[in-house]
């Protein structure tokens, strides 16, 4: 099974990450640590040159971008700092998690709407001159972001579509431009009725599971920290809402990350 975004990068997993790793390495075939700042995607190539099957994106998620900019930083130099990390690693295999997020007014004025999208086309423009996909975090945007994507549709844009807690009608327009859709913890939560119906309707080839660690933790685990382990969760509830086997879920969820991220291990 392959956890397709998690954080262990992130600075809850410090105290005691020899653990987590080793309870992950136990479980899974692999995982993607993603970057949101520049720190963060530092830490993502760093765990991937430790363990080798941990790879590692690249990124500023709209929140990081916007505190950026508001420290002085530019388009240009964010840029160029994520392409000063490429000969780091051959191990980035996406940019990301990039994309805008409405969720808090403190982030959603005008102006800052106007920046997000800014860093997001950028970020964008970034990954298709590498030839990387992208791993998009939307929150209460979905016309905008969608709209951002299509218009790079024929450009060789690939990617996921992380943390999905959408409708039908959105995960067909995701679909549409041949996209992925990342599920994760969310799905198994009783309040996601509408969501188990719309993943019911979503090709099983289009589906990359996740869990988005240390947030968003599977019902079973709610109130704990999320580790990447627990993405078998997922992929059990995903199973039901299919009529499936939890075998035939991992082996095509694998199969699917492995194709958009390029990398490919034994088994």
């Amino acid at each position: 099974m392959f956890d397709s975004h998690t954080h262990l990068n992130h600075p809850d997993f410090t105290d005691d990450l020899a653990g987590v790793v080793h309870r992950s390495a136990e479980r899974l075939k692999g995982l993607i640590n993603i970057g949101y700042d520049l720190a963060s995607s530092q830490a993502a190539i760093t765990l991937a040159q430790e363990h080798q099957w941990m790879y590692a994106t690249i990124g500023y998620s709209p929140s990081d971008y916007l505190e950026y900019i508001q420290q002085g930083g530019t388009p240009q130099q964010m840029q160029e700092d994520l392409l000063n990390l490429i000969p780091l690693s051959g191990r980035i295999v996406a940019i990301g998690e990039i994309g805008l997020d409405y969720h808090y007014p403190s982030i959603a004025a005008p102006r800052q709407k106007k920046q997000q999208i800014e860093g997001f086309r950028t970020q964008i423009e970034f990954a298709i001159q590498q030839q990387l996909p992208v791993v998009v975090h939307s929150r209460e945007a979905f016309p905008e972001t969608i709209q951002i994507l299509s218009e790079f549709a024929g450009q060789g844009l690939s990617g996921v579509w992380h943390s999905f807690a959408e409708g039908i009608e959105q995960a067909l327009r995701i679909l549409a431009i041949g996209w992925y859709i990342g599920l994760n913890g969310i799905v198994t939560f009783p309040s996601a009725q509408a969501l188990k119906e719309t993943v019911a309707e979503i090709p099983l080839a289009k589906i990359l599971l996740e869990t988005d660690a240390p947030y968003l933790a599977p019902q079973a685990y709610r109130g704990q920290r999320n580790e990447p382990w627990m993405v078998g969760e997922v992929a059990q509830e995903i199973a039901e809402i299919k009529e499936t086997t939890v075998a035939d879920v991992e082996l095509q969820t694998d199969r699917n990350a492995q194709d958009l991220f390029r990398i490919r291990w034994d088994g």
